[in-house]
């Protein structure tokens, strides 16, 4: 297949380390594995680029949007919203997107889009060049705005709503990466349950299952051969990062010593250093900062817990989870319901409920006692990554859902297909 992978949102920098720069990097590799031609078309730098290799970008050329008459009209009406706050639209936005599209990828079999927030280019490239779009969703932007504090007019979300709607009606196929989000996309956003495909993140089994010396690494990043327990992620406020440091202060009065070491970056991050500077834990707390997959594999190859304690954040199978799990460390993960998508309490990983600082100490405290309990969950859940979740699973049901979207348009009318993904 000649696959088009488009990004019309600019939120995801492919020359910086990221989860989603990760994910969409994973992805694009594991399709080229499996002999598949994948272009690359995404905002970087402020535009629209494309790129066949991940190293080279190349800016995009335009056809229509660069006529005169398309940037007077877009300017007058760009005016006009500015001066009367009207809702945003993204037409032109989109337009332009749509333009650069079908000049890129005249040749592509389907259009495979990491969905965004009011992001239609890549419909209207799709319709325009006949082919199928398949929209990757990787979470919920009402749940997600709420989180992060953004407040938009109510009229502003009722234009949202409609479009994302559109959207997700119109497209050929969804991939959702979670459970929870797959029954919002249905209840929220009223989209077709058998036009979703549920398929989750998957990791590098390779990378973070090789051996390393232990030694070295905790030369390297400055680590102390104690207990250690580790988090990989953003830093935002439901990631519970300030439970983590309180978990680290509260061990000490049980005869517990242990570091923790901090993998990542994002708005807490000042906060968390005065809050470990305030609890006293002084070089029993290493802020990393961002650094790369290899990296991150290895600082997880000496650690003795991966942690990840969302506090009211519903989607748990974020890309972190599978990596811990690849790694062979044992998990303290949050539950909610009872449930994970991926870990069994107990079994592949030890869960607590979501803002229990309590559980929390407890579960830290029971595995750093326990390394009998420690070393089985770490091989169970590798075990179940190795068998279910490389990112090469990942690519194989991208690759039947987007030949099923093909298929569907050279035979119209025919049923829908059956989601390719597979329940965790």
């Amino acid at each position: 297949m000649r696959i088009g992978y488009l990004m019309q949102a600019d939120s995801v920098d492919m020359s910086e380390v990221s989860g989603p720069q990760v994910h969409v990097q994973s992805v694009v590799r594991g399709l080229e594995r499996r002999g598949h031609k994948v272009r690359l078309l995404s905002i970087q730098q402020g535009q629209i680029q494309w790129c066949d290799d991940l190293l080279c970008w190349h800016a995009a050329r335009f056809g229509f949007s660069r006529s005169l008459l398309f940037r007077a009209v877009e300017s007058v009406l760009r005016g006009l919203q500015s001066r009367l706050r009207l809702p945003f639209f993204r037409f032109f936005d989109s337009l332009r997107f749509a333009d650069a599209c079908t000049l890129a990828l005249a040749d592509a079999d389907v259009l495979y889009e990491r969905y965004g927030l009011m992001n239609y280019g890549g419909l209207l490239a799709a319709r325009r060049l006949g082919v199928p779009l398949v929209l990757e969703v990787n979470g919920d932007m009402v749940d997600e705005y709420g989180q992060k504090g953004i407040h938009l007019p109510r009229l502003q979300w009722v234009f949202i709503h409609v479009i994302s709607r559109l959207m997700f009606a119109s497209a050929s196929h969804i991939v959702s990466v979670g459970e929870k989000l797959t029954e919002k996309l249905v209840s929220r956003w009223h989209a077709r349950p058998d036009k979703i495909s549920l398929i989750v993140n998957g990791t590098d089994y390779d990378l973070f299952a090789a051996p390393r010396d232990a030694d070295a690494v905790r030369t390297r990043f400055g680590l102390r051969a104690m207990p250690t327990v580790v988090y990989v992620g953003g830093f935002f406020q439901w990631h519970g990062l300030d439970m983590l440091l309180q978990a680290v202060h509260d061990l000490q009065a049980h005869g517990v010593d242990a570091q923790l070491v901090l993998i990542g970056d994002g708005p807490e991050r000042e906060r968390m250093g005065g809050r470990a500077a305030a609890l006293g834990l002084g070089e029993r707390v290493v802020f990393t900062g961002l650094i790369t997959q290899a990296a991150v594999a290895d600082i997880l190859a000496v650690a003795d817990i991966a942690a990840a304690p969302y506090q009211n954040w519903t989607e748990t199978t974020g890309m972190k989870i599978f990596d811990y799990m690849a790694s062979g460390k044992a998990i303290v993960a949050t539950s909610f319901d009872g449930q994970h998508t991926l870990l069994e309490h107990l079994r592949s990983g030890f869960l607590i409920q979501p803002g229990s600082q309590r559980q929390l100490t407890d579960a830290i405290e029971t595995l750093l006692r326990g390394d009998d309990l420690r070393a089985q969950l770490g091989r169970n859940a590798q075990a179940k990554i190795l068998h279910n979740f490389t990112w090469d699973h990942t690519a194989a049901k991208i690759e039947a859902v987007c030949n099923g979207a093909i298929g569907l348009r050279r035979a119209p009318g025919a049923e829908p297909a059956q989601p390719a993904g597979e329940r965790s």
